[in-house]
């Protein structure tokens, strides 16, 4: 039997949050918003850019929200 003690705790997060995320791709864009694309064919760039960002707080970029487009066409 392991037994733990914690001593110390900060429960104070210090880390700066990153709002750019490498996972962002247009891959994981298409994967995530395949069939809300392919229902909405004349959803704008940046309306879809807007949508992705306020969902999972993340930045993204409009190339690759573009090309995520031009894949599910």
């Amino acid at each position: 039997m392991i037994v733990c003690r914690i001593k110390t705790l900060f429960d104070v997060h210090t880390c700066n949050r990153s709002f750019d995320v490498a996972h962002v791709s247009s891959k994981w864009i298409v994967k995530r918003y395949f069939e809300r694309i392919r229902l909405n064919l004349t959803w704008p760039i940046q309306s879809l850019a807007d949508t992705i960002s306020n969902e999972h707080n993340v930045k993204v970029e409009l190339q690759k929200v573009r090309r995520a487009r031009n894949k599910v066409l």
